[in-house]
């Protein structure tokens, strides 16, 4: 799985470069992909991210939950069920249960997986940093069919993890995510499948290149991105991110793929929005597919298609480039 995997990202780095991306046939065949996938837009969310909770025990350097101004909310589970009822008969692939938050402080976090599983959800899954993962909420996790979780551990040594990861301690962490590992195996469980994750900033950037090395026998699967700078809201201006904008800019893939609820309702323009300065609606008061097929919806993603980005500030900032080469599912 792990080659497998390398090899991927390896060729999404290469679609990626501009020396690929500027070849006029690659161009033309890229192009192609995205007019077919727009013209055959989902009318429902092929991926919800739903962030249940909105606070978290770190404070990371490369993440922008210190500078969130939003006030503090927990999604009652009346509307988590609502969002839940209205995928059934819906081909979501991706069911992520968590945002700007660390998902392991919602106290009914093992219940919503539960209920979603119930009721046939696949794709569910969730970022964490493992801090918080006592054997008791490991058995809770493994108890709840939960079909992935990403551990976030951006360090291969105590000193470099501990100086971005604030508030968190190294060997915790390990400790937690290595029992977790043992307790799945001893119980013969087949999920969840845990990837362990390396965000690449300037202060881990020499480890990266051992990551994979260190910890591959502890996990399913081992994966490094570079850290952003949230659409330039954040002072995280990492080199290897931003050599992102130099390919071409295309309509985003986020707006055809993803849709963000936060833990007040509110639909956010995509997981960079981290402060909901742009809101497309509230499940509060519309379906998930009134609010995905809506003029606001349609609005922001005719202005991606116009190449007319720049008239939405948030997305005008942006360097991210999604490959629309990625399958649907991710």
């Amino acid at each position: 799985m792990y080659q497998k995997l390398r090899g991927i990202q390896a060729v999404r780095r290469i679609a990626k470069s501009p020396a690929v991306a500027g070849n006029p046939l690659v161009a033309l065949a890229y192009r192609r992909r995205i007019d077919s996938k727009i013209s055959n837009r989902n009318t429902f969310p092929p991926g919800l991210l739903i962030e249940t909770i909105n606070t978290c025990n770190a404070r990371c350097t490369m993440c922008p939950y210190p500078s969130m101004t939003r006030p503090k909310a927990f999604m009652d589970m009346d509307l988590y069920k609502r969002i839940v009822d209205q995928c059934v008969g819906h081909d979501v692939k991706r069911f992520q249960l968590n945002a700007t938050n660390e998902p392991l402080l919602d106290t009914m976090i093992f219940e919503r997986i539960k209920y979603a599983k119930e009721k046939g959800i696949q794709g569910t899954r969730f970022f964490s940093n493992g801090s918080l993962l006592t054997e008791e909420k490991a058995r809770a996790l493994l108890e709840s069919g939960l079909d992935e979780v990403i551990f976030s551990l951006d360090g291969i040594t105590k000193e470099v993890y501990e100086k971005i990861r604030v508030n968190l301690n190294f060997d915790t962490v390990v400790g937690n995510i290595t029992r977790f590992l043992e307790m799945r195996k001893a119980g013969g469980y087949r999920s969840p499948r845990v990837e362990l994750h390396m965000t690449v900033s300037k202060n881990n950037i020499d480890e990266a290149r051992n990551f994979a090395d260190r910890f591959r026998k502890l996990a399913d699967v081992v994966t490094t991105t570079t850290a952003h700078d949230w659409a330039g809201q954040t002072g995280e201006n990492n080199p290897l991110y931003v050599l992102n904008s130099a390919v071409p800019q295309t309509p985003c893939r986020r707006l055809w793929f993803d849709f963000n609820v936060l833990a007040d309702g509110r639909v956010a323009l995509c997981c960079l929005d981290y402060d909901g300065k742009v809101i497309l609606g509230d499940v509060r008061k519309q379906t998930v597919a009134q609010v995905w097929n809506g003029p606001e919806y349609s609005r922001i993603r005719e202005l991606h298609i116009r190449g007319e980005q720049s008239k939405q500030p948030l997305c005008n900032s942006c360097h991210e480039r999604i490959s629309w080469w990625r399958s649907d599912g991710q």
